[in-house]
């Protein structure tokens, strides 16, 4: 209270500090300090020949992804409509933040689909993914659409300076992250055959990303930053994951989809339409 940016700053690193202590106390006394026996770790050039072709993929996708749509702040933020600019930095926080929220679900399995997977039990893989897909969906879909409603609400009761999105802005960030994670459980799905092409989708999605903000922001701003990233990932990355993926498992479509997605998918248009209703489209 009262430290401005840099004591927030200080909290949030010290409880991160604080963590990594504590996770390494944790990996030297639990299952018996089993830890403290294994030898110290040395370079091992087979480890890093299998591992590295799969790593730099996944790297480049992640620079080509994550990356990206942090720059879209960055570049706003040269905007002197400040209003615009803390609006969209607040809303693209929100919805990464509820996007990292809602993988928990899905991505809490990989390992386990990757040893099922490897053990030849591709019906048990089919079957835990689509329970971590719905529930996925589910968990991205509730605080997405509960925001779309009483976000502005919730921002005037804590005497927030900063507004909320407008409900465009808001939806159009949703509806695109909302894709993004439809794109990203397939992909990760299909990468434990151990076949990594997040380089590619990311990559390409990344492109068409920047081509559509040149084409949108100049005269839609913020909104039209968010509509890039929706034009991008529905254009490529939603369906070259689930196409893959779809393959690799025989899953039948669209059945598969409206078993995981159908659910959640009509809650997300109802609160949209119900958001409109409340607050308009500003």
């Amino acid at each position: 209270l009262g430290a401005g940016l840099l004591g927030v700053m200080l909290v949030h690193q010290f409880w991160t500090a604080l963590s990594s202590f504590r996770n390494s106390w944790l990996a030297r006394y639990v299952f018996d300090r089993r830890y403290r026996c294994y030898p110290r770790a040395t370079w091992d050039s087979a480890v890093y020949s299998a591992v590295w072709p799969a790593a730099w993929r996944s790297g480049v996708g992640s620079a080509m992804s994550f990356g990206l749509i942090q720059i879209s702040g960055i570049f706003h933020a040269q905007s002197r409509d400040l209003a615009s600019v803390n609006s969209y930095l607040l809303g693209l926080r929100l919805v990464q933040a509820i996007s990292q929220f809602s993988q928990a679900p899905f991505y809490s399995k990989l390992p386990s689909l990757a040893k099922l997977y490897a053990a030849g039990d591709h019906a048990t893989v089919v079957a835990l993914a689509k329970r971590g897909m719905k529930f996925a969906y589910w968990s991205f879909v509730a605080p997405a659409a509960i925001l779309a409603m009483s976000g502005a609400l919730l921002l005037d009761t804590i005497g927030s300076a900063v507004p909320f999105p407008s409900t465009a802005l808001w939806l159009i960030l949703c509806s695109a992250i909302l894709i993004e994670r439809y794109g990203a459980m397939h992909l990760q799905l299909y990468s434990t055959t151990n076949h990594i092409v997040w380089h590619v989708a990311n990559g390409v999605t990344g492109v068409l990303m920047v081509l559509f903000w040149i084409a949108f922001y100049p005269k839609f701003g913020a909104t039209g930053l968010a509509v890039g990233m929706l034009a991008a990932y529905a254009a490529f990355f939603s369906w070259f994951g689930a196409v893959r993926a779809h393959r690799a498992f025989a899953l039948p479509f669209p059945r598969y989809d409206l078993m995981t997605a159908g659910g959640p998918l009509l809650l997300f248009l109802l609160a949209c339409a119900a958001a409109v209703a409340l607050h308009g489209l500003r």
